[in-house]
Order: structure tokens, then C-alpha cells, then sequence
């Protein structure tokens, strides 16, 4: 008579124990931390990383064979727009770095060195939220004595030239009038800016004034200054407004 040959229980479930094992084994060397495709995923971030900062690096070189190797802070901030979202360092005025749409962190110093020049103005004034209707452009006539007011053209009319002028040395903030309900209000915009306190002791008696790149401590001439806000004379300090 022939015997029927097969595996006994005990056999059977070394077997599937085995098997667990290595698909163990096999799941880890796949999606472990130090898995296949765990590395495959950090290899392709980092050459999608290394693409972007080559992207950028090209742009930035464009742009400073465009301006004899000179290159604005308004210039750059335009290309890392493309590649991310600009981050700021806690100061809100140095750039730190881009976040990609991917969430990887690009650091500026990775891509760019040296020193950033800056060209602009004053923040300008924002009228967008004004009815046009009832809300009055204000200029005075600085050729006549006393000053003639002048505050006849609204919104929806010509901006007039002498509205307002934040060159250094003018400072002539710009100032609308809002009429309704028999009542007339005034408002004026003065841009973000430090002053500093004279030293009278140096016999100074004029108080200094630098306006501010945005929203930082920057004057927009370029100059460092430090803010002390204090009554200290010849400190630098940022109105409490701002």
C-alpha cells in the first residue's frame, strides 16, 4: 500500500513564520527609514531642490549680466516668487529663503552671495479702499504765503503732481479729504520711518528722519542705523505708531 507524503502542522507554521519574516524584511528594505524607496523619494526631492536652485542661480545671473553684475532686492524677490514663497528672517527684512510648492526649504545663502542692493521708495499711500466719489486728493500751493489748500479734485479725477513727495529733504506726505454728512475728514499717510533725537550737546537741533524699506529697520538709502527706542539723544528710534 502507498503512503501519502505532505507536511506535518509544526512544519507548516515554521514555514508561514519564515515567509513573515522576509516579507518583513522585504517591506523594510522597501519603505524603511533607510528603505529603497525611502531613498529613492530623498534622492528625487534633493535633484528637484538642486534644479530649482539652479534655476534660480541662472536668473539671478541674467539679471546681473543685465546691470553690469549689480543686482536689486525688488529683482531677486522677483525671481524667488516663480520657485516658492518667500521666508523672512525674524527682522522681516532679510530675506531668509524660498518654501517650494513642495514644502522644501531653499535658503538664500545656498544660492546667492554677496550683498543685495536696495532701490525703491517710501511705502506709497493707499487710497483703493476710499469712495471716489467723496474722497478728495489734498495738496497745498507752496508758492504762496500763506499756503493755498488745494482739495477740489476726488479720486475718480487726475491725481494732481504736487499730491505728495517723500524725497528726502521735501517729506510732503500725502493727505485726502473724505466729505458726508456735513462733515469733512482729513487723512494724512505717513510712510514708516525713524528719527533721530538731536545731541544738543553737539549743538544739534534738527531731528534726523530715514525712511524704511517696508516693513523693517532698513533705511531705504542703504545707511545702517541701530534702533535703540529710547529718550536717548542721537539714538535712532522707530515711532510707536509703526
Amino acid at each position: 500500500m502507498k503512503e501519502n507524503k505532505g507536511i506535518t502542522l509544526i512544519a507548516l507554521v515554521i514555514t508561514i513564520i519564515v515567509l513573515l519574516i522576509l516579507a518583513g524584511v522585504s517591506i523594510s528594505m522597501l519603505v524603511g527609514e533607510n528603505g529603497i524607496i525611502t531613498k529613492a523619494t530623498e534622492a528625487k526631492t534633493q535633484t528637484n531642490i538642486g534644479n530649482i536652485k539652479e534655476n534660480i542661480q541662472t536668473d539671478i545671473l541674467s539679471k546681473q549680466m543685465e546691470s553690469n553684475r549689480n543686482i536689486l532686492e525688488k529683482d531677486v524677490i522677483s525671481i524667488l516668487k516663480k520657485y516658492g514663497t518667500i521666508e523672512y528672517e525674524e527682522d522681516r527684512g532679510t530675506i531668509k529663503g524660498i518654501t517650494t510648492k513642495d514644502g522644501n526649504e531653499i535658503l538664500l545663502a545656498d544660492i546667492f552671495e554677496g550683498e543685495l542692493e536696495f532701490e525703491g521708495s517710501p511705502n506709497e499711500p493707499d487710497i483703493s479702499g476710499f469712495n471716489k466719489e467723496n474722497t478728495y486728493y489734498v495738496s497745498w500751493d507752496l508758492t504762496s504765503s500763506p499756503y493755498q489748500i488745494k482739495e477740489n479734485t476726488n479720486l475718480k479725477g487726475t491725481e494732481p503732481e504736487d499730491w505728495y513727495d517723500y524725497t528726502e529733504g521735501v517729506n510732503k506726505w500725502a493727505n485726502v479729504k473724505t466729505s458726508g454728512g456735513e462733515n469733512d475728514c482729513y487723512w494724512v499717510w505717513i510712510p514708516r520711518y525713524a528719527y533721530q533725537v538731536p545731541d544738543r550737546e553737539s549743538g544739534g537741533e534738527t531731528i534726523n528722519i530715514k525712511f524704511l524699506k517696508g516693513t523693517t529697520n532698513k533705511p531705504i538709502d542703504g545707511s545702517n542705523i541701530t534702533i535703540s527706542n529710547d529718550t536717548v539723544e542721537g539714538h535712532w528710534n522707530v515711532a510707536p505708531a509703526f
